[in-house]
């Protein structure tokens, strides 16, 4: 059953590639004919898990490059299939017939809740987390919740490279003595955005900061049972977001885009390279090649118009976005928001709620156009925040797009995951 199983999926995947579209049909079939397929497949001993809320696809993008640069073949999932039929879906295609995975070096971003599923199949030598935040809780839970289900998850010999300034990834390494973790973090800087303090992990008390870069991430401690930041192994310093590098020891590494999380995701990709040993010329000439992700701070142009667009998916996110806003435009804009609410994103809105857009009233802002299937939601939270009247109206998709690139202003789009879809459906 198993290879009729393969042979299926790897037709389906040829027939695909030879329409040129992507899809994870091929995995969720091989799936249905074999639900324990991917438990078959024969991986090399470098297998790396992405995982975390924010910055997956990214980081592995540039985690991916750099192992190609250092000559590694490389399978990856690089289209952001991060759920079990997409990662089988990429097994098939670089499977041979007798299931061996036909690469050095395996680098998978894989959804937070799916990790937990495939951990035991897949056995990965390193895990690669990045961030916790609250995020689709309609299908996650609670973040603490994810916590704890990430962390009894990890019952494997895998090395951990956590993120030290999120409590709840050192909080996780700290449960597991037994394995072998490396710390990353970034200097005590200033980027100038909103953060709040969370529950010690540990013992459920507030924990107290000494230093804090955005949301809850930063420098901590507990006074209660003496938690606190880890020691940093790989540390970035000398931070210049303007010049767009940072140093971590003593050598230079760009960060392609001038932002907070481009930052962390390059640090956290960096780190794992510098743990396997890779030279840092190679490191970073691998990250100063890699393209910019569909839709992560992207330039597009469209109706003879470049437009900005970001993804944002929770409260992290959309702060983030507004916050490139304040640091980057001094001219006049339009923005486009654009919000569903479709199973991919999450049913419950109540995150917007936690978004701070009060703060777009620092920026030149001009108008806001609000699409998407819960515009008129969106609209109502906007007022509510005191986002004066005159400067939203509510549109479709086309309507926005139009009004969008027809004004003089600069132009930004911000949008979550099917929204982002259904937009470059329409201007592609």
């Amino acid at each position: 059953m198993s290879y009729f199983a393969l042979l299926i999926g790897k037709l389906l995947r040829f027939c695909l590639n030879v329409f040129g579209r992507g899809s994870s049909l091929p995995g969720k079939i091989a799936l249905k004919i074999d639900e324990n397929i991917l438990s078959k497949f024969d991986f090399p001993s470098l297998v790396i898990f992405v995982t975390g809320t924010n910055g997956k696809t990214s980081t592995t993008h540039y985690l991916s490059n750099i192992l190609s640069e250092a000559q590694y073949k490389t399978m990856t999932n690089l289209a952001g299939a991060n759920l079990v039929q997409g990662i089988v879906t990429q097994a098939l295609e670089y499977s041979s017939f007798n299931f061996t995975i036909q690469a050095d070096a395996v680098v998978l971003e894989v959804d937070e809740a799916t990790l937990p599923n495939i951990i035991e199949d897949i056995k990965p030598s390193h895990i690669l987390m990045l961030n916790l935040f609250p995020d689709q809780e309609d299908r996650f839970g609670s973040v603490e919740e994810l916590a704890i289900k990430l962390n009894k998850a990890l019952v494997t010999d895998s090395k951990l490279i956590l993120n030290a300034n999120d409590p709840r990834l050192a909080w996780i390494g700290e449960s597991h003595p037994e394995l072998a973790i490396t710390y990353y973090g970034v200097d005590k800087i200033s980027l100038i955005q909103p953060s709040h303090s969370i529950l010690c992990p540990n013992c459920q008390q507030e924990l107290s900061y000494q230093w804090q870069h955005y949301e809850h991430l930063g420098y901590y401690s507990c006074s209660s049972c003496g938690f606190k930041t880890p020691f940093v192994q790989y540390m970035a310093r000398k931070v210049d977001l303007n010049q767009q590098v940072f140093d971590l020891d003593d050598f230079s590494y760009p960060i392609p885009q001038a932002t907070s999380y481009t930052l962390f995701n390059v640090l956290a990709a960096v780190s794992l390279a510098l743990d396997l040993e890779i030279k840092e010329e190679t490191i970073h000439s691998a990250i100063e090649g890699t393209e910019i992700v569909r839709g992560r701070n992207e330039k597009i142009e469209f109706a003879d118009k470049k437009i900005a667009v970001n993804l944002a998916k929770n409260p992290a996110g959309m702060n983030q976005s507004i916050s490139n806003l304040l640091s980057q435009e001094t001219e006049n804009y339009n923005l486009m928001l654009a919000i569903n609410n479709q199973a991919a994103d999450g049913v419950s809105i109540a995150w917007l709620k936690d978004c701070d857009f009060t703060r777009l009233l620092e920026t030149p802002l001009q108008h806001i156009y609000l699409s998407g299937s819960v515009r008129k939601d969106l609209y109502q939270i906007l007022l509510n925040q005191g986002i004066p009247k005159n400067k939203l109206s509510i549109e479709e998709i086309a309507s926005g797009l139009e009004k969008l690139t027809t004004h003089p202003e600069n132009a930004y789009i911000i949008a979550n995951y099917t929204s982002l879809n259904n937009i470059y459906k329409y201007i592609k």
